[in-house]
């Protein structure tokens, strides 16, 4: 997943394994400084990257995915094109 600062998006999902709901899900941030994730939805802070956990409350299932927050790379001197 790759955001601006300040940028939200939210997790989507093909399917939950069977027998899980999504409130079955618990998401933990490694780097808790780049983006918070909060119901699903993934809030960029500051350029960087981190990983996604994505775990069922019961430990069985586990699943990670990158996310990346781009640097801000405007001027404020100049306009773009």
């Amino acid at each position: 997943m790759y955001l601006d600062p300040g940028e939200s998006m939210s997790i989507g999902f093909e399917s939950i394994p069977e027998g899980y709901t999504l409130n079955d899900l618990v998401y933990e941030i490694e780097d808790s400084s780049v983006c918070s994730v909060s119901n699903g939805i993934v809030t960029a802070k500051e350029s960087g990257s981190t990983i996604l956990k994505i775990k069922t409350k019961d430990g069985m299932l586990t699943a990670a995915m990158i996310i990346v927050v781009n640097y801000d790379y405007s001027l404020p001197e100049f306009e773009s094109l």
